[in-house]
C-alpha cells in the first residue's frame, strides 16, 4: 500500500458532506492493538450477528465501526462494531445496545478490500486537515458490501465518515 501511494499520485475520491442521525445498535466495545484486529474483527461481528437471530431481530441499516483516534495515531485505541437495530435486544456475552451518536461527516466510499484503506483514507483526512474542519471523535465506518455480499473484492464498498463541523449558510 505504502509503495503505491509513494509512486504514483492518487485520483481525487469524491467527497461529500452528510448529517447522519443517532441510532441505536447491537455493539461490542473493546480497547485494542492495530495489529490486533484480525481475528477479533470478523469474530466480533459474527456474535453480534448471532446474538440478533438468536433474538430473531433482523439489522436495520448496514454494520459499523467506530475507530479511536488514538488507533490511528498511537496504534492502540477503542473501537466499536455495531449493526443498527430498528428493536432493542437483551445483553449477551459481549453484545449490548448502545446508541450510535449524530454528527456531522466528511463522507468518501472506498472502493474494494479495507486492506487497501488508505487510498481513501488519505485523500479524505488531506481533504478535512486542508480545509481545518476535523473535530474530536471516532471515525465511522459503514460497510455497504461486504465479503457476505459478493466474492468480487472490486465491488466491496466501504463508506469512511470523518467528524466535521459545517457552518450552514445563511438564508
Amino acid at each position: 500500500s505504502l509503495r503505491r501511494l509513494l509512486e504514483a499520485a492518487p485520483a481525487p475520491i469524491p467527497i461529500v458532506y452528510r448529517s447522519v442521525p443517532p441510532a441505536f445498535a447491537a455493539a461490542i466495545t473493546r480497547t485494542i492493538a492495530r495489529d490486533d484486529l484480525n481475528p477479533w474483527w470478523p469474530e466480533a461481528y459474527a456474535e453480534i450477528e448471532r446474538e440478533l437471530r438468536r433474538a430473531g431481530v433482523r439489522p436495520a441499516g448496514p454494520r459499523g465501526g467506530l475507530y479511536a483516534t488514538e488507533l490511528f495515531t498511537h496504534e492502540v485505541g477503542e473501537i466499536t462494531v455495531f449493526v443498527p437495530v430498528a428493536q432493542p435486544i437483551e445483553a449477551a456475552g459481549r453484545v449490548g445496545m448502545k446508541e450510535i451518536g449524530a454528527g456531522e461527516f466528511a463522507v468518501a466510499v472506498h472502493e474494494g478490500p479495507l486492506r487497501d484503506a488508505d487510498r481513501t483514507y488519505g485523500p479524505l483526512g488531506t481533504h478535512v486537515a486542508e480545509r481545518a474542519i476535523g473535530v474530536e471523535g471516532p471515525i465511522r465506518e459503514h460497510y455497504l458490501a461486504t465479503d457476505d455480499d459478493t466474492a468480487d473484492e472490486t465491488q466491496l464498498r466501504t463508506e469512511i465518515c470523518w467528524p466535521v463541523f459545517r457552518v450552514e449558510p445563511r438564508s
